[in-house]
């Protein structure tokens, strides 16, 4: 058989196979849209922060700053995956009582796993999602790390600013305090929105999905299948002229028993 994929092997198969896809999509369809019934909705709160401390001179090129901001932005985010951070979201939620939470959700594992980060290209912003199957959950903890990330990642990333810096007033000598703090508060924790997919969106994806893949799976079975079935096989192949088709004769049934020859 010829390798080349034609289109006309290509709606042959469709041709020959469409019912059977058909029901292979609806029960993908239906599938799909049973799970998103069982499983439970998810709902993400979102705050984001500005990174402060990126003031450049001249000497600083528009890449080195960028990837200045690359790399502090991780730290923030490392920061504030950290067991300081984590440890003093743990112990604020704790205090509430959630409604249908799954136990594993109240623990510092669980509060970590539900905090994702990302940062926005060419800008020195980073936003923190927090993402649960409970809203209140998602949008108190996302609250929580607005109100504490700032001075959790100041105290972790300088440590010493406040005791190394002096000021004189007169005659004595006070610590300075730096007030700048690492990160600024650009966006307030937003009220939890749900981000799973609905039930028509997860039907038509399951569909599409089941669609794709028993129609590969009819054109590769007809692809490498080298069974000569009939005449036209045979002009595939070959490519030549057929001049006449053998008939499968029984001679048993074609011939009496009772012949006498």
């Amino acid at each position: 058989m010829n390798n080349e994929i034609s289109l006309e092997q290509l709606w042959k198969v469709f041709k020959a196979a469409w019912w059977k896809i058909l029901v292979v999509t609806i029960i993908a369809a239906v599938i799909g849209a049973g799970i998103t019934i069982i499983r439970p909705n998810k709902y993400a709160s979102s705050t984001s922060f500005y990174i402060n401390n990126t003031n450049t001179t001249s000497e600083y090129t528009t890449s080195s700053l960028l990837s200045a901001v690359e790399y502090l932005a991780n730290d923030y985010v490392e920061i504030i995956h950290g067991d300081e951070m984590i440890s003093n979201i743990l112990q604020a939620v704790q205090q509430n009582n959630y409604k249908k939470i799954d136990e594993k959700d109240l623990t510092a594992g669980g509060i970590r796993s539900m905090i994702s980060s990302k940062t926005t290209a060419n800008t020195s912003i980073f936003t923190i999602t927090v993402t649960s199957t409970n809203k209140d959950l998602a949008e108190d903890v996302c609250k929580f790390i607005q109100a504490n990330a700032p001075a959790t990642i100041k105290k972790i990333a300088r440590p010493a600013t406040e005791v190394n810096i002096y000021y004189k007033d007169g005659e004595h000598y006070f610590p300075y305090e730096n007030q700048l703090e690492c990160v600024s508060v650009v966006r307030a924790a937003s009220a939890p929105a749900k981000v799973s997919p609905g039930l028509f969106t997860s039907a038509l994806i399951a569909a599409f999905i089941g669609a794709v893949l028993s129609y590969v799976y009819f054109f590769l079975r007809k692809f490498f299948d080298t069974t000569i079935r009939s005449s036209n096989d045979i002009k595939e192949i070959i490519n030549i002229p057929v001049l006449a088709d053998i008939p499968d004769w029984n001679l048993n049934e074609a011939i009496p028993k009772d012949r006498d020859y």
